[in-house]
């Protein structure tokens, strides 16, 4: 399948284009349902579904193509805002067109250690990974799952041993009935009050 492009300079939508927009647009836009292309091999992505979200995937070269919002929801933010903040601060260079909506992408550095560089779309928010260059990225660790629920004779026999503590605390000393301690006894003496 054929990747059908729409353009401002198209005969039906030239005078409208030049009616709205003073300055021709340079940038292309896919038409519905149009397919994913690789921007290495130029074949068509894959779409693999994980439990996080879509990924598009070469066969031929294993390079891959994820939305940001994967991304962030998939590694720790230290590993990918930078690589967002180099594109749209245009700290990099133009690439190889988005495998989404054919534009350029721009190539910016992955982490300042690596030395991998890896390509953006600004408009898109698509980051293409040629193959190996996600294993620098932090995994963000996932929130511990909640403990299994107690067996239910479990669960009784805590309730009954929390009933029983509770009971045992209600039945602490008697503050009425103790005597009163030294302090108490030269207070009352003090006040003329005298004490048994």
């Amino acid at each position: 399948m054929q990747r059908a492009w729409h353009t401002p300079d198209d005969q039906s939508n030239a005078s409208l284009a030049r009616t709205l927009q003073p300055a021709r647009l340079s940038l292309q836009v896919p038409a519905m349902e149009a397919e994913l292309l690789c921007p290495a091999c130029c074949i068509p992505l894959i779409e693999m579904r994980t439990g996080t979200g879509i990924i598009w995937r070469c066969e031929k070269c294993d390079g891959r193509a994820v939305g940001l919002q994967l991304l962030r929801r998939t590694f720790t933010p230290e590993s990918i805002n930078p690589l967002w903040l180099h594109a749209i601060h245009n700290e990099g260079s133009i690439a190889r067109p988005c495998p989404s909506c054919g534009n350029p992408m721009f190539e910016v550095a992955l982490d300042s250690s690596s030395g991998i560089r890896i390509e953006v779309c600004r408009i898109c928010e698509f980051v293409w990974f040629d193959a190996g260059e996600t294993q620098p990225l932090q995994v963000r660790l996932s929130p511990k799952p909640p403990p299994p629920p107690l067996p239910q004779e479990a669960g009784e026999a805590i309730a009954l041993a929390k009933v029983q503590q509770l009971a045992e605390q209600a039945r602490g000393p008697d503050f009425d009935s103790a005597p009163p301690d030294e302090l108490w006894k030269s207070i009352a003496a003090f006040l003329g009050l005298r004490s048994g």
